[in-house]
This record gives structure tokens, sequence and C-alpha cells, in this order.
């Protein structure tokens, strides 16, 4: 399959169909990679939206310390 070649909504399909086997930590990275390169493209626009900046690095924290901590409780259990 030549990828340059699909459009906008066939990329969306084939990335779908790619990723509805991955695991739930896998899922998460690729939405961390999703919205690392939204973050990317933002900051080459002038007169970036510092809320909306923030908010991400914000998304991508919180999905970072739910991968860090996933099963602590069964893990690290509280005596």
């Amino acid at each position: 399959m030549n990828i340059n070649k699909l459009n906008k909504a066939d990329l969306t399909t084939q990335i779908i169909h790619e990723t509805t086997t991955l695991p739930i930590e896998e899922l998460a990275e690729v939405l961390n990679f999703v919205q690392f390169l939204k973050f990317k493209k933002a900051k080459t626009k002038p007169y970036n939206d510092l809320h909306q900046e923030l908010k991400l690095l914000d998304d991508n924290e919180l999905l970072h310390l739910e991968a860090e901590f996933k099963n602590y409780k069964e893990d690290y259990p509280h005596e």
C-alpha cells in the first residue's frame, strides 16, 4: 500500500484498523505521539495560544503518569 497516495479519510481508516489490536499501553503511546505532533505544529505558528500549549503539556504529562503508575496499588499495596 502506497501511503502517499491515500487521502485523509483513507489514512484515518487505516490508522484505526492498524491500532485496534494494540494493547492499551501502546494506544496511549500513539495518542501521546499524535498530541506531540499537534504541539510541534502549534509551536511553529506565530503568536501561539499559551493556554492551548499548556493544556497539551498537561495532557501529555497525565498520559505519562498514568502509564508510570499503572497497577501501582496492586504492585505496592499499603499495609
